[in-house]
């Protein structure tokens, strides 16, 4: 900007010893997303924020030890797809904006280890310990598109990556 105008704190105070961990714009520019921890020192929960009003905290309540650890924007902006322990891990999804609350997109799960929003199918690709999953993503229905041979003791994915075409 040309510092005309005095910066706008997207994020509000925050508890003494939080920081905001980090951040991105909706693809439209109108909102921020960030992961802090916002309201209690040491636990990291994910946030909006537009600036015009206070930030909306997107995720549900969590255990005392979980925290928000990674998050992705569809590509229409309107979704938020984040990892949560509430109590196991669950691939949730709630509107960029908070209004409403976040749902599961994903079957509970011990973990997840990677996961991608395809930028044209409105789906989301995720792995778990089990295989790798295709679900919309604003509603519970995943597909398996592979699963990992228990026999094998291999249960590792090098690298996710997801066709342009989303098939």
């Amino acid at each position: 900007t040309d510092g005309s105008a005095p910066a706008v704190s997207l994020s509000g105070a925050l508890v003494g010893g939080g920081s905001v961990i980090d951040y991105r714009f909706t693809p439209n520019g109108a909102r921020v997303v960030y992961r802090a921890d916002q309201l209690v020192d040491e636990a990291v929960e994910l946030y909006s924020a537009d600036g015009t009003g206070p930030a909306v905290r997107l995720n549900p309540a969590l255990p005392a030890t979980a925290d928000i650890t990674d998050f992705r924007i569809s590509v229409d902006g309107s979704q938020v797809v984040f990892p949560a322990q509430a109590p196991f891990y669950q691939l949730m999804s709630a509107p960029v904006d908070g209004s409403a609350p976040a749902i599961g997109i994903a079957f509970p799960s011990s973990q997840y280890v990677r996961f991608e929003v395809h930028p044209l199918v409105a789906a989301v690709v995720y792995q778990t310990v089990d295989g790798i999953f295709r679900t919309p993503d604003d509603a519970v229905a995943p597909a398996m598109l592979t699963a990992f041979e228990p026999a094998s003791g291999r249960r590792d994915l090098v690298d996710l990556r997801l066709t342009g075409d989303g098939a």
